[in-house]
Formats: C-alpha cells, structure tokens, sequence
C-alpha cells in the first residue's frame, strides 16, 4: 500500500477457507493476459486495480498459512468493487 495513503481510505479484512484455494487459478481467468496493467502478480498473491463508481481502488491479496488477506485503498472509500462499504470485504 501507499505508504502516505490515509488510514481512512485502507481497509483490510482476511478469509479463512475450510479447504485449501488456489486462489491464483481461480482469479486468472479475470484478468486479460499476461500484460494485463491492472494485474501484478507477486510471490506471495497479486495486486489488483480497479474503477467503482466512486474512484479507483487498489487491491493487495496474499495467501498463505490457510488464510487470504485483502488489503485495499480507495480514492474517497465510499464505494467497494463489490459495492459494499467496506472495500475488502470478502
């Protein structure tokens, strides 16, 4: 994340699944290719960019030790991708 971002604007929120996921396949087919410039892949999971009605938001998922993490920062933090109020929720 940012490192000036505005702790208002980040929010974070982690998913224990009952079974493993492999959390990277199942998102590949999401993005458009390997030059994708809204998708970073990373070691440990992917940052990910997208547009809400609201402003961008970037997200940062990791995985690892039966966990996904989700850590996200808006522009204003009103709106969610997934149209909640809280931008990681999962």
């Amino acid at each position: 994340m940012p490192l000036d971002a505005d702790p208002e604007l980040v929010h974070e929120d982690v998913y224990r699944p009952r079974h493993e996921v492999d959390l990277r396949t199942t998102v590949r087919p999401l993005f458009s290719g390997d030059g994708d410039p809204t998708f970073l892949s990373t070691p440990d999971g992917f940052w990910r960019a997208v547009r809400t009605p609201d402003g961008p938001v970037t997200l940062h998922v990791q995985m690892g030790a039966g966990r996904i993490g989700v850590r996200s920062v808006s522009g204003r933090g009103e709106t969610a991708p997934n149209g909640r109020e809280r931008p990681c929720r999962i």
